[in-house]
């Protein structure tokens, strides 16, 4: 699959993540929106607040890839562990994948009750993101390679970066409509 074709593919998926936050979670009420099932659990406001916060620490990089002034940092220009690490989190995040990840310190969401319009934020959060990646078909994905806003270490090439977005949202849209499940199952009690 060229360029064109798998960033095409990548804002179809990003269309229909938007079309589903709206559907689901768009009506709820802003105490639903911060209902946890559990202490150690996260509200679905705060699995939105998660993606916002994580998004956006890809803007700045995303944009300089656009302007052509993207300067890789030591670890992306030397890292032999690029695909490996990519490999690692695509598989990870994987919605199809139980097992729980630990965010990063820097993606932590809201501890407390997000606002009543997380829904809208969310969704011109993630338009701004399907904006920048749509933008970057000139860019070869395969070779360049960035480092993670966590952990500079870590780096992984542009093309991983589209998966690891997207299926990082979908797990947490499936997490949040899991806790909607959840609080659904316990009104009905």
């Amino acid at each position: 699959m060229n360029n064109a074709d798998f960033i095409s593919e990548t804002l179809r998926e990003g269309k229909n993540i938007s079309e589903a936050v709206a559907q689901k979670f768009g009506n709820l009420s802003p105490e639903l929106q911060n209902t946890r099932p559990a202490p150690d659990k996260w509200s679905i406001g705060q699995c939105l607040d998660h993606l916002i916060v994580l998004n956006s620490t890809y803007f700045e990089v995303l944009s300089q890839l656009e302007a052509g002034t993207y300067q890789p940092s030591f670890w992306a220009k030397i890292s032999p562990f690029s695909g490996m690490f990519g490999n690692m989190l695509i598989k990870s995040i994987d919605p199809q994948n139980i097992t729980k990840v630990k965010t990063q310190p820097v993606w932590e969401p809201s501890q407390s009750n997000v606002s009543e319009d997380i829904v809208s934020r969310f969704l011109s959060n993630h338009e701004i993101l399907m904006n920048k990646l749509g933008k970057l078909t000139a860019v070869n994905l395969n070779k360049t390679i960035i480092s993670s806003p966590a952990a500079g270490f870590i780096t992984y090439s542009l093309y991983s970066l589209y998966k690891i977005l997207i299926l990082h949202e979908k797990r947490h849209i499936l997490q949040a409509e899991n806790v909607l499940k959840t609080i659904s199952d316990a009104n009905k009690r």
